[in-house]
């Protein structure tokens, strides 16, 4: 069976490592990006079952990414990752937003239900 394979985008290279280890420990193979523009070019060049999102970026947004992913692949699951606490406005194409900093084994979960293994 091939392994699943989840886009990271955060620009703070903290949150970035920590969501991406917790992926790759749990069998995920993670591809990292910066910024919305950067993950775009990997979504279209590169097999991807997931995408993992922060919201706030620089340039394209984490909500305007999840509606350019819907656009060009419908069938893949998007994650907004939000510090705000509630769904930020236009999440709408996010087919679940989860608070920053959520315990491992819930996010796992969350993860896990969008892309089985």
């Amino acid at each position: 069976m091939k392994t699943r394979v989840v886009l990271c985008v955060d620009n703070e290279p903290p949150a970035l490592a920590v969501r991406s280890l917790i992926l790759r420990g749990a069998g995920y193979d993670v591809l990292s990006a910066a910024d919305g523009t950067a993950a775009l070019e990997l979504f279209k060049c590169l097999q991807v079952d997931l995408v993992i999102t922060d919201h706030r970026l620089p340039g394209i947004t984490g909500t305007q990414l999840a509606a350019e992913i819907k656009r060009i692949n419908p069938a893949i699951p998007v994650i907004l990752c939000s510090g705000l606490g509630e769904a930020p406005l236009e999440s709408e194409h996010a087919n679940l937003v989860i608070t920053k900093g959520m315990p491992a084994v819930e996010f796992l979960r969350e993860v896990g239900k969008l892309i089985p293994k």
